[in-house]
C-alpha cells in the first residue's frame, strides 16, 4: 500500500461496474472524472473480466493529453475474482479511478517493461479483440505447450501470468497475460495482441 499526500492537488474519485464494452466503461470514467485541470489519472480495472486495452482506449478517448497510470486487480495468480474499490463502493467486473487536479500539478511519466523476450518472434494469425485462437497457425494453447512444455499448457490460464506474450508497438514493449483459456485451445489475454 502506497501512501501519498497532496497540498494543492485536488483529488476525485469514481468506481462503475462494467458497461456493455470496456470502451464504454473506460469513456463513462473519463467524463465523470476529467476536470479541466486534471493532470493525470490512477486506474484500476478488475483483472479477469476487463479487456485493459479497449479499456484505457475509452478512457483515453475523452481527453487524449491526460497521463494515466494504474493497472489490473490481480488475486495471487487465481484468476478467480477480483475486486476494485474506492472509500464507498466495490466492483468485481468495473473500473475505479482518481484524477489528479491541479493546473500547476507537474507530470511525469516512465515505464517499465521488466520481461525479457525468449524465443523467436511470432505472429498471431487469428485473433479477435483480446482473444487469440491462433499463433502461427496453431491454436494458442499448443503454442504454450510446444514452446514451454504441457505442465505449463495444462494449467493455463495461472500459468499465462509468468509467460506473457510480448507485443511490440513501435518501440515499446508490452506485456500480454493470458487471463482465460476457452474452447478449442483459444486463450483471452488482458489486452489486444
Amino acid at each position: 500500500i502506497s501512501f501519498t499526500q497532496f497540498q494543492f492537488t485536488h483529488l476525485s474519485s469514481v468506481l462503475f461496474p462494467a458497461q456493455s464494452t470496456d470502451f464504454a466503461t473506460g469513456q463513462l470514467i473519463g467524463e465523470s472524472i476529467i476536470q479541466p485541470d486534471t493532470q493525470a489519472i490512477i486506474v484500476f480495472t478488475d483483472g479477469i473480466h476487463t479487456n485493459g486495452e479497449a479499456f484505457l482506449n475509452g478512457l483515453s478517448s475523452v481527453n487524449p493529453t491526460i497521463t494515466i497510470a494504474g493497472g489490473m486487480a490481480g488475486d495471487n495468480g487465481l484468476l478467480k475474482q477480483t475486486t476494485v474499490f474506492n472509500l464507498t463502493q466495490h466492483s468485481m467486473h468495473g473500473g475505479v479511478a482518481v484524477a489528479l487536479n491541479n493546473s500547476d500539478l507537474i507530470v511525469h511519466s516512465h515505464y517499465n517493461f521488466d520481461w525479457q523476450a525468449i524465443g523467436r518472434k511470432m505472429q498471431i494469425t487469428r485473433a479477435k479483440g483480446n482473444i487469440v485462437y491462433e499463433i502461427d497457425h496453431l491454436p494458442a494453447a499448443k503454442v504454450y505447450e510446444k514452446y514451454l512444455g504441457s505442465e505449463v499448457a495444462n494449467h493455463l490460464p495461472v500459468t499465462g501470468i509468468e509467460f506473457p506474450l510480448i507485443k511490440i508497438e513501435g518501440e515499446t514493449q508490452v506485456g500480454r497475460a493470458v487471463v482465460a483459456k476457452l474452447e478449442h485451445g483459444a486463450l483471452a489475454f488482458a489486452g489486444n495482441l
